[in-house]
């Protein structure tokens, strides 16, 4: 859909890739649902609350840092850094430390429940 909506775009890049912490390659948890697939494993709390995502298999992913991809100098402000990484979000933003001060709002998804495992409540 992205790639459909973005396509004429010319500012805009979609790499087929996860972001994270660190460079590298994981086991994506792909959901049967397309909104709900991460890199940590899908929770109880997650298939109970939305029925219909749960695991439906994995798929080895390339995994980068948004620092690794994206220019200070490509960052116009002011600048919104949106996440929504399915439990991930918090390694997402240590894979951007150094560029957090380029943008004037961080706005990112947060969970009081624990919908993957593993990820910070």
């Amino acid at each position: 859909m992205f790639r459909r909506v973005f396509a004429r775009h010319a500012r805009v890049t979609l790499p087929a890739c996860a972001v994270g912490e660190r460079a590298g390659t994981a086991s994506m948890h792909v959901s049967a649902r397309d909104d709900s697939s991460s890199l940590l494993p899908i929770g109880r709390e997650q298939t109970r609350i939305f029925p219909g995502t749960q695991e439906a298999g994995r798929a080895a992913v390339e995994v980068r840092r948004l620092e690794d991809g994206l220019q200070r100098a490509d960052i116009a402000a002011p600048a919104l850094l949106k996440l929504d990484v399915q439990g991930y979000e918090l390694q997402a933003l240590r894979g951007c430390e150094t560029l957090l001060d380029a943008f004037a709002w961080v706005y990112c998804e947060c969970s009081f429940v624990e919908l993957y495992e593993g990820q910070a409540l």
